[in-house]
């Protein structure tokens, strides 16, 4: 579903700033209403991060921020898919060789790292609208089934820790 959206995202952000801010003005006040006419150029960066430029780009001026935004962005991601996935309960003597649990089991630790590298190499505006979302997934998920696979997650690394 989010797949179609972050592809006319990364047009618009590509093309708001790959163009003149004049060029960009003229476009859009030629399809909008009279009341609707802009003066000037928006700006493109939210708290000084530039929206269209990727964290690849970014690194030689704001590596921190270059590198946190890929790993927070993966790290939502891990924790979302966690909380989706419940393992099911293990039966004692029953092997368990069911391949979904095996792919669900593969894909919550790859597809976070795979979005990472995304969001390393996509401008940073949708890595920002990514994490928004995951964001409000988690809650959602929270509110409808609790922690989910999560709390199973949690309590193991509370008995490793306990070693």
């Amino acid at each position: 579903m989010q797949l179609p959206i972050i592809w006319g995202l990364y047009n618009v952000l590509n093309n708001v700033v790959h163009k003149s801010s004049n060029e960009l003005v003229g476009y859009i006040n030629g399809i909008v209403l009279p009341q609707l006419r802009l003066d000037s150029a928006w700006e493109t960066t939210f708290f000084g991060l530039p929206l269209g430029q990727s964290p690849s780009q970014l690194m030689n001026t704001m590596a921190i921020v270059a590198i946190s935004i890929p790993v927070i962005t993966g790290v939502l991601q891990f924790l979302q898919s966690k909380m989706i996935f419940v393992s099911p309960p293990k039966i004692p003597g029953k092997k368990n060789d069911d391949f979904a649990t095996a792919f669900q089991t593969q894909a919550a630790y790859i597809f976070p790292i795979m979005i990472a590298f995304f969001s390393f190499t996509l401008p940073a505006g949708l890595s920002l609208y990514w994490n928004t979302f995951t964001i409000f997934g988690i809650i959602q998920q929270y509110k409808i089934g609790g922690w989910g696979g999560l709390a199973q997650l949690w309590q193991k690394v509370k008995t490793l820790q306990k070693k």
